[in-house]
Protein backbone atom coordinates (compact mmCIF):
# COMPACT_ATOMS: atom_id res chain seq x y z
CA UNK A 1 0.00 0.00 0.00
CA UNK A 2 1.11 3.51 -0.81
CA UNK A 3 0.53 6.42 1.54
CA UNK A 4 0.70 10.19 1.35
CA UNK A 5 1.34 12.30 4.40
CA UNK A 6 -0.19 15.70 3.95
CA UNK A 7 0.39 19.23 5.22
CA UNK A 8 -0.25 18.05 8.60
CA UNK A 9 1.27 15.20 6.77
CA UNK A 10 0.71 13.54 3.36
CA UNK A 11 2.42 10.08 2.98
CA UNK A 12 2.52 7.28 0.43
CA UNK A 13 2.26 4.12 2.54
CA UNK A 14 5.59 2.89 3.72
CA UNK A 15 7.52 0.81 1.36
CA UNK A 16 11.11 -0.17 1.50
CA UNK A 17 13.78 -0.62 -1.07
CA UNK A 18 17.04 -2.55 -0.79
CA UNK A 19 20.54 -3.12 -3.22
CA UNK A 20 24.25 -2.38 -6.06
CA UNK A 21 23.65 -2.00 -9.60
CA UNK A 22 25.49 -1.45 -12.81
CA UNK A 23 24.10 0.87 -13.17
CA UNK A 24 1.10 9.05 -43.69
CA UNK A 25 -1.46 11.47 -44.02
CA UNK A 26 -2.62 13.37 -47.14
CA UNK A 27 -2.19 17.16 -47.47
CA UNK A 28 -5.26 19.06 -46.35
CA UNK A 29 -5.88 20.46 -49.84
CA UNK A 30 -5.59 17.08 -51.56
CA UNK A 31 -8.78 15.71 -53.08
CA UNK A 32 -9.77 12.11 -53.58
CA UNK A 33 -10.36 11.59 -57.28
CA UNK A 34 -12.89 8.94 -58.17
CA UNK A 35 -12.14 6.66 -61.07
CA UNK A 36 -14.00 3.97 -62.91
CA UNK A 37 -10.85 1.81 -63.12
CA UNK A 38 -10.81 -1.25 -60.91
CA UNK A 39 -7.93 -1.93 -58.55
CA UNK A 40 -5.06 -4.02 -59.85
CA UNK A 41 -5.91 -7.64 -58.88
CA UNK A 42 -2.22 -8.27 -58.15
CA UNK A 43 -2.38 -5.82 -55.26
CA UNK A 44 -4.78 -8.10 -53.42
CA UNK A 45 -2.01 -10.60 -52.82
CA UNK A 46 0.25 -8.11 -51.06
CA UNK A 47 -0.01 -8.64 -47.26
CA UNK A 48 -0.87 -5.61 -45.18
CA UNK A 49 0.93 -4.83 -41.94
CA UNK A 50 -1.81 -5.11 -39.34
CA UNK A 51 -0.97 -3.84 -35.85
CA UNK A 52 -0.65 -6.67 -33.31
CA UNK A 53 -3.74 -7.26 -31.23
CA UNK A 54 -3.71 -6.31 -27.56
CA UNK A 55 -4.15 -9.40 -25.40
CA UNK A 56 -4.89 -7.73 -22.08
CA UNK A 57 -5.02 -10.95 -20.06
CA UNK A 58 -1.57 -11.97 -21.32
CA UNK A 59 -0.12 -8.52 -20.64
CA UNK A 60 -1.45 -8.49 -17.08
CA UNK A 61 -0.24 -12.03 -16.42
CA UNK A 62 3.28 -11.34 -17.70
CA UNK A 63 3.50 -7.98 -15.91
CA UNK A 64 2.46 -9.73 -12.68
CA UNK A 65 5.26 -12.27 -13.15
CA UNK A 66 7.78 -9.44 -13.38
CA UNK A 67 6.33 -7.88 -10.22
CA UNK A 68 6.55 -11.19 -8.36
CA UNK A 69 10.28 -11.14 -9.10
CA UNK A 70 10.39 -7.59 -7.70
CA UNK A 71 8.57 -8.57 -4.48
CA UNK A 72 10.79 -11.62 -3.97
CA UNK A 73 14.02 -9.63 -4.29
CA UNK A 74 13.28 -6.09 -3.15
CA UNK A 75 14.11 -6.74 0.53
CA UNK A 76 17.75 -6.85 -0.45
CA UNK A 77 18.20 -3.41 -2.05
CA UNK A 78 19.41 0.04 -0.97
CA UNK A 79 19.81 3.22 -3.02
CA UNK A 80 20.85 6.86 -2.92
CA UNK A 81 17.83 9.16 -3.14
CA UNK A 82 17.86 12.87 -3.96
CA UNK A 83 14.68 14.80 -3.22
CA UNK A 84 13.85 18.20 -4.69
CA UNK A 85 11.05 19.90 -2.75
CA UNK A 86 9.21 22.91 -4.19
CA UNK A 87 6.28 24.90 -2.97
CA UNK A 88 4.51 26.58 -5.89
CA UNK A 89 2.53 29.78 -6.25
CA UNK A 90 -0.77 30.00 -8.11
CA UNK A 91 1.04 30.50 -11.40
CA UNK A 92 3.01 27.29 -10.85
CA UNK A 93 6.30 29.08 -10.14
CA UNK A 94 8.56 27.89 -7.36
CA UNK A 95 8.53 30.07 -4.25
CA UNK A 96 10.30 27.58 -1.99
CA UNK A 97 13.08 25.22 -3.14
CA UNK A 98 15.15 22.68 -1.22
CA UNK A 99 17.25 19.59 -1.99
CA UNK A 100 18.00 16.70 0.32
CA UNK A 101 19.92 13.45 -0.02
CA UNK A 102 19.22 10.14 1.74
CA UNK A 103 20.43 6.60 2.15
CA UNK A 104 17.21 4.90 1.12
CA UNK A 105 16.03 1.39 2.04
CA UNK A 106 12.80 -0.37 1.05
CA UNK A 107 11.50 -3.69 2.34
CA UNK A 108 8.50 -5.46 0.86
CA UNK A 109 7.21 -8.59 2.56
CA UNK A 110 4.30 -10.90 1.79
CA UNK A 111 3.75 -12.83 5.03
CA UNK A 112 0.62 -14.39 3.57
CA UNK A 113 -1.03 -14.37 0.12
CA UNK A 114 -2.90 -11.15 -0.51
CA UNK A 115 -1.10 -9.20 2.20
CA UNK A 116 1.86 -7.07 1.15
CA UNK A 117 3.71 -5.14 3.86
CA UNK A 118 5.90 -2.26 2.69
CA UNK A 119 8.32 -0.32 4.85
CA UNK A 120 10.53 2.58 3.79
CA UNK A 121 13.52 4.13 5.58
CA UNK A 122 15.63 7.23 4.99
CA UNK A 123 18.91 7.40 6.88
CA UNK A 124 17.62 4.62 9.13
CA UNK A 125 14.38 6.37 10.07
CA UNK A 126 10.85 5.62 8.93
CA UNK A 127 7.83 7.79 8.27
CA UNK A 128 8.13 11.47 7.45
CA UNK A 129 11.71 11.77 8.69
CA UNK A 130 13.90 14.07 6.61
CA UNK A 131 11.15 15.63 4.47
CA UNK A 132 11.17 19.43 4.35
CA UNK A 133 8.09 21.47 5.14
CA UNK A 134 4.77 19.83 5.85
CA UNK A 135 4.65 17.24 3.05
CA UNK A 136 6.07 13.71 2.84
CA UNK A 137 5.72 11.66 -0.36
CA UNK A 138 6.64 8.02 -0.01
CA UNK A 139 6.19 4.62 -1.61
CA UNK A 140 6.97 5.28 -5.28
CA UNK A 141 8.03 1.67 -6.02
CA UNK A 142 4.65 0.48 -4.72
CA UNK A 143 2.67 2.08 -7.53
CA UNK A 144 3.66 -0.65 -10.00
CA UNK A 145 1.99 -3.16 -7.67
CA UNK A 146 -1.32 -2.09 -9.20
CA UNK A 147 -0.56 -4.96 -11.60
CA UNK A 148 0.38 -7.41 -8.84
CA UNK A 149 -2.12 -10.20 -8.23
CA UNK A 150 -2.75 -8.89 -4.70
CA UNK A 151 -4.19 -5.63 -6.11
CA UNK A 152 -5.16 -6.43 -9.73
CA UNK A 153 -8.87 -7.08 -8.99
CA UNK A 154 -9.21 -3.63 -7.42
CA UNK A 155 -8.91 -2.04 -10.89
CA UNK A 156 -10.72 -2.02 -14.21
CA UNK A 157 -8.17 -2.16 -17.03
CA UNK A 158 -8.31 -1.54 -20.78
CA UNK A 159 -5.61 -1.79 -23.44
CA UNK A 160 -5.20 1.18 -25.76
CA UNK A 161 -2.93 -0.85 -28.04
CA UNK A 162 0.68 -0.77 -29.16
CA UNK A 163 2.48 2.58 -29.00
CA UNK A 164 5.99 3.81 -28.25
CA UNK A 165 7.67 5.29 -25.20
CA UNK A 166 11.06 6.88 -25.84
CA UNK A 167 11.46 4.80 -29.01
CA UNK A 168 10.52 1.53 -27.29
CA UNK A 169 7.44 -0.44 -28.42
CA UNK A 170 5.05 -0.63 -25.47
CA UNK A 171 1.54 -1.70 -24.59
CA UNK A 172 -0.46 1.23 -23.27
CA UNK A 173 -2.79 0.05 -20.50
CA UNK A 174 -5.31 2.30 -18.74
CA UNK A 175 -6.60 1.53 -15.25
CA UNK A 176 -9.30 2.89 -12.93
CA UNK A 177 -9.94 1.91 -9.33
CA UNK A 178 -13.21 0.04 -8.89
CA UNK A 179 -15.71 1.70 -6.58
CA UNK A 180 -17.10 -1.66 -5.46
CA UNK A 181 -13.74 -2.75 -4.01
CA UNK A 182 -11.81 -1.38 -1.03
CA UNK A 183 -9.12 1.16 -2.01
CA UNK A 184 -6.06 -0.56 -0.53
CA UNK A 185 -3.45 0.73 -2.95
CA UNK A 186 -3.03 4.29 -1.72
CA UNK A 187 -4.05 6.46 1.20
CA UNK A 188 -3.70 9.99 2.50
CA UNK A 189 -2.90 10.59 6.15
CA UNK A 190 -3.66 13.95 7.70
CA UNK A 191 -2.73 14.18 11.38
CA UNK A 192 -4.00 10.88 12.78
CA UNK A 193 -6.73 10.28 10.22
CA UNK A 194 -6.33 8.24 7.03
CA UNK A 195 -8.31 8.70 3.81
CA UNK A 196 -8.39 6.12 0.98
CA UNK A 197 -7.18 7.52 -2.35
CA UNK A 198 -8.78 6.12 -5.52
CA UNK A 199 -6.55 6.25 -8.57
CA UNK A 200 -6.76 6.17 -12.33
CA UNK A 201 -3.92 6.27 -14.81
CA UNK A 202 -1.86 4.65 -17.53
CA UNK A 203 1.04 2.20 -17.60
CA UNK A 204 3.48 1.85 -20.50
CA UNK A 205 4.57 -1.82 -20.54
CA UNK A 206 7.45 -3.07 -22.66
CA UNK A 207 6.03 -5.25 -25.44
CA UNK A 208 8.84 -7.82 -25.20
CA UNK A 209 9.87 -8.00 -21.53
CA UNK A 210 6.49 -6.92 -20.07
CA UNK A 211 8.30 -4.70 -17.60
CA UNK A 212 6.52 -1.49 -16.59
CA UNK A 213 8.77 1.28 -17.88
CA UNK A 214 6.59 4.32 -17.13
CA UNK A 215 3.48 4.84 -15.03
CA UNK A 216 1.27 7.86 -14.39
CA UNK A 217 -1.62 8.26 -11.96
CA UNK A 218 -4.22 10.90 -11.10
CA UNK A 219 -7.07 11.10 -8.61
CA UNK A 220 -10.19 9.25 -9.68
CA UNK A 221 -12.09 11.53 -7.33
CA UNK A 222 -11.13 14.44 -5.13
CA UNK A 223 -11.09 14.24 -1.32
CA UNK A 224 -13.17 17.21 -0.16
CA UNK A 225 -12.54 16.57 3.56
CA UNK A 226 -8.94 17.76 3.09
CA UNK A 227 -9.58 19.75 -0.11
CA UNK A 228 -7.26 17.51 -2.14
CA UNK A 229 -7.99 18.30 -5.79
CA UNK A 230 -4.78 17.20 -7.54
CA UNK A 231 -2.37 14.34 -7.02
CA UNK A 232 -0.44 13.59 -10.22
CA UNK A 233 2.42 11.12 -10.24
CA UNK A 234 4.77 10.07 -13.05
CA UNK A 235 7.32 7.34 -12.36
CA UNK A 236 10.12 6.15 -14.67
CA UNK A 237 11.48 2.64 -14.18
CA UNK A 238 14.75 1.26 -15.53
CA UNK A 239 16.76 -2.00 -15.51
CA UNK A 240 19.28 -2.51 -12.73
CA UNK A 241 21.69 -5.42 -12.96
CA UNK A 242 23.02 -7.10 -9.80
CA UNK A 243 25.93 -9.24 -10.92
CA UNK A 244 26.59 -10.76 -7.50
CA UNK A 245 23.08 -12.26 -7.43
CA UNK A 246 22.81 -12.77 -11.20
CA UNK A 247 19.47 -10.94 -11.33
CA UNK A 248 18.07 -7.85 -13.05
CA UNK A 249 15.26 -5.79 -11.55
CA UNK A 250 13.33 -2.85 -12.98
CA UNK A 251 13.41 -0.21 -10.28
CA UNK A 252 12.32 3.44 -9.98
CA UNK A 253 14.74 5.91 -11.52
CA UNK A 254 12.67 9.07 -11.14
CA UNK A 255 9.33 10.02 -9.60
CA UNK A 256 7.63 13.37 -10.31
CA UNK A 257 4.74 14.29 -7.99
CA UNK A 258 2.40 17.32 -8.04
CA UNK A 259 -0.10 17.98 -5.24
CA UNK A 260 -2.76 20.64 -4.74
CA UNK A 261 -4.71 20.70 -1.49
CA UNK A 262 -6.47 23.58 0.19
CA UNK A 263 -4.91 26.07 -2.20
CA UNK A 264 -1.38 24.86 -1.39
CA UNK A 265 0.62 23.42 -4.28
CA UNK A 266 3.72 21.26 -3.97
CA UNK A 267 6.13 19.58 -6.37
CA UNK A 268 8.44 16.75 -5.36
CA UNK A 269 11.06 15.19 -7.64
CA UNK A 270 12.69 11.98 -6.38
CA UNK A 271 15.68 10.47 -8.20
CA UNK A 272 17.29 7.13 -7.30
CA UNK A 273 20.78 5.84 -8.08
CA UNK A 274 23.57 3.60 -6.75
CA UNK A 275 21.34 0.61 -6.12
CA UNK A 276 23.10 -2.04 -4.02
CA UNK A 277 22.55 -5.54 -2.77
CA UNK A 278 22.19 -5.27 0.97
CA UNK A 279 21.59 -7.90 3.63
CA UNK A 280 19.22 -6.17 6.03
CA UNK A 281 19.84 -6.33 9.74
CA UNK A 282 16.74 -4.65 11.10
CA UNK A 283 18.54 -3.60 14.26
CA UNK A 284 21.31 -1.93 12.30
CA UNK A 285 21.41 1.87 12.09
CA UNK A 286 21.79 3.16 8.53
CA UNK A 287 24.10 6.16 8.55
CA UNK A 288 23.46 9.53 6.98
CA UNK A 289 24.93 9.92 3.49
CA UNK A 290 27.67 12.42 2.80
CA UNK A 291 25.90 15.68 1.93
CA UNK A 292 27.87 16.69 -1.12
CA UNK A 293 27.00 19.87 -2.94
CA UNK A 294 24.26 19.25 -5.46
CA UNK A 295 24.21 21.88 -8.17
CA UNK A 296 20.93 23.61 -8.94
Amino acid sequence: MRVLIAFLLFAFAPLLLLGRAQSPSLPEDSKIQQTSHQADPAMADIPRNEPPSCNLDKIILRANMRLQEFVENVNRITATEVLVHERLNRAGKSKEHERRKFNYVVVIQEPQPGKLILDEYRNGNGGKFGFPGDLATMGMPALALIFHSDHRDEFDMTCEGLSTWRDRPVWEVHFRQRKDRPARMSSLRVANKSYPVRLMGTAWIDSESFQIIHLETDLLQTIPEVRLITEHQAVDYGPVRFEARDISLWLPQKADILLDSGGKRFHHLHTFSNYQIFSVDYGQQISDPKQDQIPN
